[in-house]
C-alpha cells in the first residue's frame, strides 16, 4: 500500500510557507540489499503537481500510479530530459529517412523554440498547460499562429516517440489550443502596376521579375533556376530544383510543382537578353565569375539568398511609387492577371502547378467573376427556348 505524504515548503522568492504534498508508492521492482542480504521492495517518492497538490488530489494521483504498477504501464523509472529526447528523436527517428535540409531546418527549431522552453525539464513532468503557456509566450513574442501550430507538431511528434520508446504514457500536446490567424491578405499587381514595375526594374532584376509575374513561379524556383532546364524551341522552363533560405538546393517536394513551366514570347525574350548580357558580365570577370549555370545568381555568380532578392524588390516597389509588397505576391498577380482575361480555373491550375483545383479555388476562387443571376436567367432560355422550326426543303 502507498501513502501521502503532507511537507511544509518555503518559496524562495516570497519566503511564504506553503504545503507539498508527495506519494509514496511500490514500483514493483526490487534492488538488492547487502544489508538485509535479500532482495527488497522498491518505493518511489513522487512530488505532487501543482494542478493536484491537495489530499484529495494526491489521493488521486497515488491510486492512478498503483493502476499503473499493477497494469504494468508505470514508465516513472525511465527518465530523460526533454533536450536529449530531442536529440534522440532528430537523429533515430528524423534522420534516417529525412532530407539534409529537413534534418537542419529541425534542428534550427529545437535549437531556437523547443530546448529553451523544456530542454532542461524531464519528459515525465510536462503537462498540457506547460505547452499551452508555451503557445501563449511565442503568440506574445510576435510569431505567427501559423508557425506556433507548426511548433506544437513537432512536439507532439517528439512526444508520440517518447510513449513509443516508454517514456510516457501520454502526449502532453495533445488537445493545445492555437490561436486561429487570417491567412496574408493577397495584393496582386494591376497591367498598370505591372508597367511601372518593370520600368524601374534594372537589370538582371528585370528578368527576373518578367519571369516571375509571367510565370507564377516561387522565389526559391527561381533562385534556383538553371540554363539547362530552359527548352526555348518547345517554349517551357522545366522546374527540377528549388533553393531554400539556407541557400541550399533541394528536389520540389510535391509532384505538381515539378511540372513544366509555360513561357511566352514575351518571356523568352526577355531572358534571351538577359543571357547575353550575363555572358558578357562573365567574361568580364573571367576566373571570378562561379559559374554554376544559375539564371539568376548574385554578382559572383554564386546563389542568390532569398533576402537579397527580397530587399532589391522592396527597392524597385519604392523607387516605382508602389506600395511594399511580398515577392510572393508576384505569383498572385500571375494567377490574378490570368482570371481578368478570362482564363479557365483549369489552365489556372495548370500555371500554378497545384495539386489540385479545389487548391487553387481556396485561393484564387473570390477573384472569380460570378454571375449566378445571368446563370440562372441562362436557364430558362435552355430549357423554354422554342427548337428551330424547319420548313420543308430547308437544309
Amino acid at each position: 500500500m502507498g501513502s501521502v505524504v503532507k511537507r511544509k515548503g518555503k518559496d524562495r522568492k516570497t519566503g511564504k510557507e506553503f504545503t507539498q504534498y508527495h506519494i509514496v508508492f511500490y514500483t514493483g521492482d526490487k534492488r538488492w540489499s547487502d544489508k538485509k542480504n535479500a532482495w527488497v521492495a522498491q518505493q518511489k517518492w513522487e512530488k505532487v503537481p501543482p494542478e493536484l497538490n491537495t489530499k484529495r488530489g494526491a489521493r488521486r494521483l497515488l491510486a492512478q500510479r498503483e493502476t499503473e504498477v499493477q497494469q504494468g504501464t508505470y514508465l516513472g523509472h525511465r527518465k530523460i530530459l526533454f533536450a536529449d529526447l530531442a536529440d534522440d528523436w532528430l537523429e533515430k527517428e528524423v534522420g534516417p529517412t529525412a532530407k539534409e535540409q529537413t534534418v537542419m531546418l529541425y534542428r534550427s527549431i529545437l535549437e531556437c523554440h523547443l530546448k529553451p522552453a523544456f530542454g532542461s525539464s524531464f519528459v515525465d513532468s510536462l503537462r498540457n498547460q506547460d505547452i499551452q503557456a508555451f503557445v501563449a509566450q511565442k503568440i506574445e513574442e510576435g510569431l505567427s499562429g501559423n508557425y506556433v501550430g507548426q511548433l506544437v507538431v513537432y512536439l507532439r511528434s517528439i512526444f508520440r516517440t517518447a510513449i513509443h520508446w516508454e517514456y510516457l504514457v501520454r502526449n502532453p500536446a495533445e488537445r493545445i489550443k492555437i490561436p486561429t490567424q487570417q491567412s496574408p491578405e493577397i495584393l496582386p499587381l494591376d497591367p498598370s502596376q505591372v508597367r511601372r514595375l518593370l520600368e524601374h526594374a534594372p537589370s538582371p532584376y528585370y528578368a527576373l521579375l518578367v519571369t516571375a509575374i509571367w510565370t507564377g513561379m516561387r522565389l526559391g524556383e527561381l533562385m534556383a533556376a538553371r540554363w539547362a532546364n530552359l527548352d526555348e524551341e518547345g517554349k517551357r522552363y522545366f522546374v527540377r530544383e528549388n533553393m531554400t533560405k539556407a541557400q541550399t538546393f533541394s528536389a520540389p517536394k510535391l509532384p505538381a510543382s515539378r511540372k513544366p513551366v509555360p513561357l511566352s514570347p514575351f518571356v523568352l525574350k526577355a531572358l534571351q537578353q538577359h543571357r547575353k548580357e550575363q555572358t558578357e558580365y562573365r567574361l568580364q570577370l573571367g576566373d571570378r565569375y562561379q559559374d554554376q549555370d544559375l539564371i539568376f545568381p548574385n554578382s559572383r555568380g554564386n546563389p542568390r539568398s532569398h533576402n537579397e532578392a527580397y530587399r532589391k524588390y522592396q527597392t524597385i516597389l519604392k523607387d516605382a511609387s508602389l506600395p511594399p509588397a511580398r515577392f510572393h505576391d508576384l505569383r498572385h498577380t500571375c494567377a490574378s492577371l490570368m482570371i481578368k482575361n478570362g482564363e479557365s480555373p483549369k489552365t489556372i491550375q495548370l500555371q500554378m502547378r497545384h495539386t489540385s483545383i479545389k487548391m487553387t479555388f481556396d485561393i484564387y476562387g473570390h477573384l472569380f467573376p460570378e454571375d449566378k443571376d445571368d446563370a440562372v436567367a441562362r436557364l430558362d432560355d435552355l430549357i423554354w427556348k422554342k427548337p428551330r422550326q424547319h420548313t420543308r426543303g430547308s437544309v
